[in-house]
């Protein structure tokens, strides 16, 4: 799945395994490294101000450009790839 945002606009990735008996699991690969960080859990309030979980999905308040990239989540054994592109301005 590709969705496209806008520099400043907040965005919101739907997770497509999600149910409401279901825990959600994010992560984001880093750029240019095998390492990726984790969106969730313990890690959630250390992303409090610039994300949030909203029924499964992963919202961005504001976007910035550095937050393309590829982003999966997971439910169970079912994982989804979702890619963002923010364009705008740096």
């Amino acid at each position: 799945m590709n969705i496209t945002a806008t520099v400043g606009k907040k965005v919101q990735l739907w997770c497509p395994g999600y149910t409401r008996h279901g825990n959600v699991i994010w992560w984001k690969e880093v750029s240019g490294s095998s390492e990726r960080v984790v969106f969730g859990g313990v890690m959630q309030r250390k992303f409090e101000d610039q994300m949030s979980f909203l029924d499964g999905s992963l919202v961005i308040n504001e976007a910035k450009v550095n937050d393309s990239g590829l982003y999966w989540c997971s439910v169970g054994f079912n994982v989804s790839e979702i890619y963002l592109s923010v364009l705008g301005k740096f």
